[in-house]
């Protein structure tokens, strides 16, 4: 097949730290520089979150953020979409209620409505959510921006299942996407990486049928259904493996360099 780009996932897929992750992001940074492979990035990430490994890789194609509510280049957005916030109030003081942790992402970062031990712990590990966002007046309300929301039970699984039936309890303008029992994610209506890869593709004028994405985790199955040829790093969750072409003998970024160097470089048939 002809690959005319190459999207990748980034946590689990090129970061991870089951391997050396720096060595073969330098590996990979050298590729896609030295063969010119048309590659970039989608992610549940903000902007800002994957500005560091974008710079790292030397990419310079746009990149598909928070699951596909956005996408962005050098010169900013290329288009965003947003949850309603009158439907997403309820849902996150129910969470903050709950004492849950709850992560929104948008206007480029991802903070916090309110720290928790959860939260806290993970600030320190990471330097992840070191901001809170809680509005705190109507005003403020009326313009909180959600491209994506995060709500996590740190503790005992059970209490997102209230989230879920709080949110199913009237349709609305948003998906949800479920991990396991502590996890849910919620994104504007339509908004999936399969989505994004879609959207990314038409701004580019490049057929489906000639983009290779590259994924571990099942948030990642739309995306391979969309794209013409989906990859499995070895590590990948049997559910997405399912939906690949090609299942990775390497794990994580060797998996993904595994592929660029197999179907990219030496032009291997798909």
């Amino acid at each position: 097949m002809k690959i005319s780009l190459i999207v990748s996932d980034i946590d689990g897929t090129i970061l991870s730290d089951e391997v050396d992750q720096d060595r073969g992001i330098e590996q990979l940074s050298e590729r896609i520089r030295e063969f010119a492979i048309p590659f970039t990035l989608a992610s549940g990430r903000t902007a800002f979150m994957m500005e560091e490994l974008r710079k790292q890789l030397g990419i310079t194609l746009p990149m598909i953020i928070c699951n596909g509510a956005g996408a962005c280049d050098d010169n900013g957005y290329i288009w965003n979409e947003y949850l309603d916030i009158d439907q997403m109030r309820p849902v996150i003081e129910l969470a903050d209620e709950l004492g849950l942790a709850v992560i929104v992402s948008g206007d480029g970062e991802e903070t916090v409505y309110r720290q928790n031990e959860y939260t806290k712990a993970r600030t320190k590990m990471t330097g992840e959510w070191s901001r809170i966002s809680r509005p705190e007046t109507e005003e403020e309300w009326k313009g909180y921006l959600i491209q994506k929301l995060l709500i996590i039970d740190p503790e005992t699984p059970g209490h997102v299942d209230q989230v879920i039936e709080k949110l199913c309890s009237e349709e609305g303008n948003y998906q949800i996407l479920r991990y396991d029992d502590r996890g849910v994610e919620i994104m504007p209506k339509g908004c999936t990486k399969g989505h994004g890869v879609k959207r990314l593709a038409d701004y580019l004028g490049i057929p489906l049928e000639e983009v290779m994405v590259i994924g571990d985790h099942k948030n990642d199955v739309e995306m391979f259904q969309t794209a013409g040829f989906g990859a499995a790093v070895n590590n990948a969750v049997p559910e997405l493996k399912e939906h690949a072409h090609y299942v990775c003998e390497s794990r994580s970024v060797y998996g993904v360099i595994e592929v660029a160097d197999r179907f990219f470089i030496k032009g291997e048939s798909a």
